[in-house]
């Protein structure tokens, strides 16, 4: 088969988000999973030869739950410090402002958010805290930033990422001046919040910008990569091995910076988490409290890094918010 002659051809509409496609046994038919802003991830048939398609299994909210009142995130670009085109999806509750806001950083970092319920169950729940945020007067900024996926590979292996540099933190900077030019966000109340390498780069931006980011919500985040390279699991999964490799490495972490991290933080992390270690989370509040800062902490006993109870992310949502409206949501 030429590949270069075959064409494209768009089977679902625009409304739909879909992913993971599977053509039938038939070959008459395609099974694909699809969310809307409204509505989470469901299965859906599609017939090719109409073009037609129904969902054959949803995921249904409660009736109580208010979809109707969701905000359509808004696709937007920015660029980095470096001049990288970053995408971002902007959620602006209802109302004139100025409102604090707060940037969203997804994990992994080999992810990508959308304008729309997620198809993984960890950043599905993360899009419905965002919507939550909007709905209680914060505007959500959720930045696809570089090594993330869905950009072409020179984005995912962007050069001095993590502790080979931090080279997506200057994305996160940029975010926020972004934030800061919008005419309906307050500039003094920008705030951050993201779980593992989310929970990094939120670290990072407390530890070096304490002046830009005035509060942040770090879910068990890598707050120094030299520790995870030599204390849990060999090279730190990313092949730390040398001396100087090391060194480069805790100069990329947010522990690092500790003399210039100034804002409040909530720690929450499970104490039994085998993706990162806990102790990542004891060592930096330690550190915070013998400078002074302003630290909370909520440990989850027994709980692993994607928490397995669905009572453990109502308390750490829960704590979030409410740090998030009294660090940040009175003018």
């Amino acid at each position: 088969i030429n590949i270069r002659r075959l064409k494209r051809q768009t089977l679902t509409p625009g409304e739909l988000f879909a992913t993971h496609p599977v053509v039938l046994p038939s070959g008459h038919y395609t099974a694909f999973r699809a969310s809307t802003y409204r509505e989470p991830s469901g299965i859906y048939i599609l017939d090719l030869a109409t073009g037609k398609y129904r969902k054959i299994f949803p995921v249904r909210l409660p009736p109580e739950f208010p979809r109707d009142q969701l905000v359509a995130p808004k696709v937007v670009q920015f660029h980095s410090l470096d001049g990288l085109e970053i995408e971002a999806q902007l959620f602006q509750p209802r109302g004139r402002g100025p409102f604090p806001a707060i940037i969203f950083m997804h994990g992994g970092p080999i992810r990508q958010m959308l304008p729309a319920w997620h198809y993984r169950e960890y950043y599905a729940r993360a899009y419905a805290f965002n919507q939550y945020l909007a709905a209680h007067g914060f505007v959500v900024l959720s930045v696809n930033y570089r090594s993330g996926i869905g950009y072409g590979r020179s984005f995912r292996q962007a050069p001095h990422q993590g502790p080979r540099g931090a080279s997506e933190y200057q994305d996160i900077v940029a975010a926020g001046l972004y934030l800061r030019r919008l005419p309906f966000v307050d500039p003094e109340r920008i705030g951050l919040w993201g779980g593992s390498y989310g929970g990094y780069l939120t670290a990072m931006g407390l530890s070096r910008d304490s002046d830009l980011f005035r509060a942040g919500v770090d879910l068990h985040g890598v707050h120094d990569w030299a520790f995870r390279a030599t204390d849990f699991i060999p090279g730190g999964a990313w092949g730390l091995d040398t001396p100087e490799e090391l060194k480069q490495a805790y100069a990329s972490s947010p522990v690092a910076d500790l003399s210039l991290w100034k804002s409040p933080v909530l720690l929450i992390h499970g104490d039994d988490d085998r993706n990162v270690m806990f102790a990542q989370t004891v060592d930096l509040y330690f550190r915070l409290k013998e400078k002074g800062v302003h630290v909370e902490v909520l440990v989850l006993p027994d709980e692993v890094h994607g928490f397995l109870r669905h009572e453990s992310w109502l308390r750490a949502y829960r704590a979030a918010a409410d740090f998030f409206q009294r660090i940040l949501g009175s003018p």
